[in-house]
Parts: structure tokens; sequence; C-alpha cells
């Protein structure tokens, strides 16, 4: 018998019309990227976080890539998790050049065990990854204070935790930085893959809502400036972005080419 993991076919049928006008109103505006369906998603996330800064993204891999590089992790650095989980959780750090650094789980919870993450903690150590898996959420008020302790930042990987409470607090709202991911096979799964990164600091959500920004100033560090490329540059100063497709009407190219020829 052949069983499906998760049988997309049956949710889209049962949420079928919801489903096809929310899709023709997103098409039929033509907004793919950054559509306000987006931010009435995120300000619903806010809600159910109880004031929390969610930021989506492209998948729970890049959430988790995204929060990592908001807390600086790089190259040697080390980075605390159990092997029972996702892979994204681990080649994500390899992205990054960091080190994982396996710690087993509890054999109750299925979660990392809290007791010996203190042991492999050294001067390269930089954060603490829990997994909440089920349903389920670790020892975080442990977590917390070992953290606390070693000023390690805590990273939630809350992919199959959707709802879940620690106390009053839900999961991916009670580390600085919780991540989820939205892949069709998760409890809070879409038609396609998506994620989204929670952040309890401000400061903190400000910068990973940069970082998917193609901005060059970040990369001052190779240490160019004017001149050094200059062919390059005179591109730059010269070369015009013109509206370009296929269907632009006679108006809009005499338009166009009017005021062109005004600036030239």
């Amino acid at each position: 018998m052949n069983i499906d993991f998760a049988n997309l076919q049956k949710a889209y049928q049962e949420h079928r019309p919801e489903l096809q006008s929310a899709s023709l109103e997103v098409m039929s505006s033509t907004k793919n990227i950054l559509a306000n369906e987006t931010k009435e998603f995120e300000a619903s996330l806010q809600e159910f976080t109880d004031g929390q800064y969610p930021l989506d993204c492209s998948s729970g891999t890049d959430a988790l890539l995204l929060a990592m590089m908001a807390f600086g992790i790089q190259s040697c650095d080390e980075i605390i998790t159990t092997p029972f989980t996702s892979r994204a959780t681990v080649e994500t750090k390899a992205c990054l050049g960091a080190k994982p650094v396996l710690v087993d789980i509890e054999e109750e919870t299925i979660t990392i065990d809290s007791a010996p993450i203190k042991d492999p903690i050294n001067e390269r150590t930089k954060a603490i990854i829990p997994i909440s898996l089920y349903g389920q959420m670790a020892d975080m008020d442990e977590i917390f204070h070992i953290a606390t302790e070693h000023d390690l930042a805590v990273i939630e990987d809350a992919a199959q935790s959707s709802g879940a409470l620690h106390g009053s607090q839900r999961s991916y709202a009670v580390s600085k930085i919780g991540c989820t991911s939205f892949f069709p096979a998760k409890p809070l799964g879409c038609f396609g893959d998506g994620g989204t990164i929670f952040a309890q600091d401000e400061d903190l959500y400000k910068k990973m809502k940069a970082m998917p920004m193609h901005f060059q100033e970040r990369f001052t560090y190779l240490g160019h400036g004017k001149g050094d490329f200059p062919k390059s540059e005179t591109c730059v100063d010269e070369v015009m972005s013109l509206p370009m497709n296929p269907y632009l009407e006679d108006e809009e190219i005499d338009y166009i080419t009017t005021n062109l020829i005004k600036l030239l």
C-alpha cells in the first residue's frame, strides 16, 4: 500500500475554494514578492506570539541561517545541538563554516538533554540550538541558565512545535530568536516552502530584515574604493534601468523616450 507522508491532495480538496481564491488574488495583483499578504501573515504571527517580531523567509533552512548570521556565527565557531533533528539544523552551520557539536537527547521528551550541554562548552562555543519536537519543547529554563552563564545565544528550532507552550510562552517566542518551517510535511505546512524567524529584540529583527537585501555596503571589508574598477564604474554611472517588457503601449514608449531625451 502506498500511503503519502503528507496528503496534500486531501488538504487541498478540503480547503480548495479558500486556497484558489487567495492564490488568484495574489496572481491577479502581480505583486508576488513582499506582497500585502506577506505583511498580513506576519501581523497574524506577531499576534499569535504575543508581540514577537516575525520575519518571513523562503524556508526554515534560511530561517536558521539568518538567525546564526544575526548572532555573528562564523568559521571555526561551535554550535551545540542534537543529532536527532532535520539535516538542515546541522547543514546551515556548515554553510557558515561553523562546527556542530552534538549532544544526546532525553529519553522521555526526545529533545536535547540539558545535563551534558555544559561538557563541550569552550571558548569557541557561540550558541545552543535546542530542537522542539512533536509539540514538545526542551528544558528551556535550564538551557537559558547555561547560556546566560557562558554568554551563549539560544536559537530555538521550532519547525515541529507550532503552538507548543513553555509555561505561558509559546514555542517560537521563548528565545531571542526562534525559527520555524512551513515545509508541506510540517505541522503547519504550506503549498511549497517557507519559513519564519521570530525575534524578541527589534534590533535583531532589523538586522535580519536587511540581510536578504543585496546591499553592496556589506562588502566594504574588501577595501575597494572609487577608481578601482573604472570601466565598471562608468557603466554604473551611465547605464539606466528602463521599463522593458513586450506589453509596452505606444503611448508608454513615447513617454519613456521623450523623457530619456530630456535627460540626455
